[in-house]
């Protein structure tokens, strides 16, 4: 089974609060819309692990050679699951190496801290 974890970005603080941090906070923390909706990103862990062992978030950015992507939930009429968007190296129609590979990516940085790899 894969373990739910979450991370959280925040937009006005410019921080990211691992799994740790996030787990700590309380329903009534993150229940509150009004606080949380617009500041607080949160990102789930995909259960995967990099060619390193470090664990792959949603929005994660992600590279293999030479092709650089980003960490995305995907929601068709006919299935769901984490997919891989492609910033540079390739595009999202004609890579053969996407074909739902995940083995030797390595986890570059996430496109909220490091947006200059976007």
């Amino acid at each position: 089974m894969i373990p739910i974890k979450y991370r959280a970005w925040d937009k006005k603080r410019k921080e990211l609060y691992h799994w740790d941090k996030v787990r700590q906070w309380t329903f009534d923390q993150v229940s509150q819309p009004q606080e949380y909706d617009e500041d607080i990103i949160f990102m789930q862990f995909t259960g995967l692990l990099d060619k390193n062992g470090k664990e792959i978030f949603e929005s994660d950015l992600i590279e293999r050679k030479g092709r650089v992507c980003f960490v995305k939930w995907f929601i068709s009429p006919s299935f769901c699951g984490w997919d891989l968007y492609y910033i540079r190296g390739a595009t999202n129609d004609n890579d053969p190496e996407k074909g739902g590979l995940w083995n030797g990516w390595e986890v570059i940085g996430n496109i909220y801290e490091n947006p200059e790899l976007n």
